[in-house]
């Protein structure tokens, strides 16, 4: 990592690491693929642009197995709802999942109960709140839907970022260090984008959260509690 930042620094190198990143992240992508199609069934799922990529299903689905995760929160509904919900499923645990969007939310929950997944996952309708100062789910109603719970693993992958807002999922940190167990694994998707990396940056700075970048090999940054050992998940 620290001679790629270095590449990075000087623009003709730049140019060529961003070309050979996204080769590499292409390759991880059609395998991942290939292995996690065996959850999969006949039933499709809309996979856009926007949603999680193969390799982070992968990293997410091995963090579960390895490391025997069984309280979940995901901010972002989705093709990643349906993968955890079936891993849970058959390891057992609780699953919470928080979607701004309502008819996105109905439409997930509209596969989950056909695959018969529904009693697994709690499905959570948090607005945003659009202020002067922030951007986030609604904290009132998230709080009052989430209580005191807490997580061993939490999946940040919403809300959508866009170049006026790159920060925008930056509150997470904030709601989820007390609602972490002493050993946890935070999953910061789309770490690739300048924003998210500036994400990481704060959390480990403001939170004292160790933090590994899983970049070209999967999409997602990952933070754990310093001193905690826990399996390599790649």
């Amino acid at each position: 990592m620290i001679i790629r930042n270095t590449i990075r620094k000087i623009p003709i190198l730049s140019k060529w690491l961003r070309v050979h990143e996204f080769a590499e992240f292409r390759r991880n992508e059609i395998l991942s693929l290939i292995h996690i199609s065996k959850l999969l069934n006949a039933n499709y799922f809309p996979w856009t642009n926007s949603s999680i990529s193969p390799t982070s299903i992968r990293l997410i689905i091995n963090e579960i197995i390895i490391n025997q995760r069984r309280e979940v929160i995901e901010f972002g509904a989705g093709i990643s709802t349906l993968h955890i919900a079936r891993i849970l499923k058959d390891k057992g645990g609780s699953f919470i999942s928080v979607e701004q969007d309502r008819q996105w939310m109905d439409l997930v929950a509209s596969y989950l109960k056909h695959e018969g997944l529904d009693e697994v996952v709690t499905q959570v309708h948090v607005p945003i709140e659009d202020t002067l100062t922030d951007n986030w789910y609604s904290l009132g109603k998230l709080e009052e839907s989430v209580g005191s719970k807490k997580f061993d693993l939490a999946l940040v992958d919403a809300p959508v970022s866009c170049l006026a807002r790159p920060d925008v999922r930056t509150p997470a940190g904030e709601f989820l260090k007390t609602r972490l167990m002493e050993d946890f694994a935070v999953l910061l998707d789309d770490i690739d984008r300048e924003g998210e990396q500036n994400i990481a940056k704060e959390w480990c700075s403001e939170l004292n959260w160790h933090y590994r970048n899983y970049w070209p090999q999967a999409s997602v940054g990952v933070f754990r509690p310093k001193g905690k050992v826990s399996f390599a998940v790649i």
